[in-house]
């Protein structure tokens, strides 16, 4: 007597082949996606592309006796995974599983979350979090919070199986089995792909990137490489894309379509009222990131050092968490602080303090080394405050013209000059706080839904 669990999956298949019979026949006729539908939804687990071309030969010899030997494979699972129910999923699937992993929020987190929470306001979405097996499952009422949905409902537990669905990829996969696994679904699971393209920083800087993490992304692009669109977060991220991109023909793969997408330049904390900086207290300079070596957090320290030398009189405050390879930057602060710099670290700051930060900042700077935007840029600009940063990549293009004063980052000296010019020369803050003000607001509805046009 046949277990089930094991029913009630080939059912499933048998809906998904639209065959109540002859079930491995109806793979074999089925190609390609038949592999991947019988094994993602007798397993329970998404296969890879390198196990469905395995499976395509294995299937075409001896079908039945293959359907046979995935199906003992699935019952050597553990009980509690054999009976979750399998659902054919052919909405808008979005993976999520980082973000709603924790409530930590980087660049991309933020990003993430504001395309969830636009998206899940309109339109229904299929949440999804990978689990250590290579399945895919619906998120809990927590982990939909921590994703950003406005909806704040929670499913039964379930693993999904897209079919051609709509698969939306908003932050990096960089874990190699989620790669392989994502670029099968966009090959045979998906209508339409679509990923966020943050940048290609461990390429382009390998040497700014924590140890492991060129590898690690080069896995991650060998599964966008099955992708149908990259919307790149600035046109610089997009040439980077576009570079890569053009490299996949030799591999005879037809590369992504690579768009670029800018995030909108939008003011943190929405709505926060803040107070003036109390009368007589000294100008407040604010760095945002966290401490790690491509933000060039020492280069920062040692200008304000250089600045606090020639006489300038600030307070500078850096709101960011410690990172990878942080000990000479905590070094260099300590000794700072101890010798009686106006220094301050804020490792956990909320974004009504971050808006309060910005606000009452003579400016802020952020000259990091490389990078697909600078979010703190854009905010920066959104709340009026001039900023410090980099004169090439992505952070000319945003803050050329838009409030910024443009430095090389590798060139502490030049970081300090341009610190001292702007807290002495009130003509030229007033300027760039004019050039800030008058920058145009964008939305996140309204990068949602640029988005959400390229993925249909």
């Amino acid at each position: 007597m046949r277990a089930e669990w094991l029913g009630a999956r080939r059912a499933v298949l048998a809906r998904a082949l639209e065959s109540a019979e002859q079930l491995a026949a109806a793979v074999v006729e089925a190609g390609a996606r038949g592999v991947y539908l019988a094994r993602a939804i007798i397993t329970g687990r998404i296969p890879t592309e390198l196990m469905i071309a395995d499976d395509l030969r294995r299937v075409a010899v001896d079908p039945d006796g293959w359907l046979g030997e995935i199906e003992r494979e699935a019952a050597r699972t553990p009980k509690r995974f054999r009976e979750l129910p399998v659902r054919v999923v052919t909405g808008t699937l979005v993976d999520v599983t980082d973000t709603s992993a924790s409530d930590f929020t980087t660049g991309i987190q933020r990003v993430a979350r504001e395309v969830v929470g636009a998206w899940s306001a309109v339109r229904q979405l299929e949440l999804v979090a990978w689990t250590r097996s290579g399945a895919l499952r619906v998120l809990t009422a927590v982990e939909r919070r921590r994703a950003g949905t406005v909806d704040g409902g929670a499913e039964r537990p379930a693993l999904i199986v897209p079919d051609h669905a709509r698969l939306m990829l908003p932050e990096i996969a960089l874990d190699p089995a989620r790669a392989q696994r994502l670029a099968a679904i966009a090959r045979h699971g998906a209508s339409g792909s679509l990923a966020i393209g943050f940048d290609c920083v461990p390429i382009t800087s390998p040497a700014t990137a924590p140890p492991g993490m060129p590898g690690a992304f080069a896995r991650y692009l060998a599964g966008l490489a099955r992708f149908d669109r990259i919307a790149a977060i600035s046109h610089a991220a997009a040439l980077e894309f576009s570079g890569w991109a053009e490299a996949l023909p030799a591999a005879r793969l037809a590369p992504p379509e690579v768009v670029a997408v800018p995030l909108p330049i939008r003011p943190v904390g929405d709505g926060v009222a803040v107070e003036p900086r109390p009368a007589g207290a000294r100008p407040l300079v604010v760095c945002v990131g966290s401490h790690e070596p491509r933000k060039n957090h020492l280069a920062i320290l040692t200008a304000a050092e250089l600045a606090w030398r020639s006489g300038a009189d600030f307070e500078l405050v850096l709101a960011g968490g410690r990172s990878w390879d942080s000990a000479e930057f905590d070094a260099l602060a300590g000794r700072l602080i101890a010798e009686g710099r106006p220094l301050t670290l804020e490792t956990s700051v909320s974004d009504a303090g971050l808006a309060r930060l910005y606000r009452q900042a003579r400016c802020s700077i952020f000259a990091s080394f490389n990078e697909g935007f600078g979010l703190p840029i854009a905010e920066s600009i959104a709340m009026g405050t001039p900023v410090i940063t980099a004169d090439f990549g992505s952070q000319r293009e945003v803050g050329e013209g838009h409030g910024a004063l443009l430095v090389d980052p590798r060139d502490a000296r030049a970081i300090a000059a341009a610190l001292t010019r702007l807290l002495a020369d009130d003509a030229l803050h007033a300027a760039l706080a004019a050039e800030a003000a008058a920058t145009p607001h964008g939305s996140w509805s309204e990068y949602a839904a640029r988005l959400a046009a390229l993925l249909v």
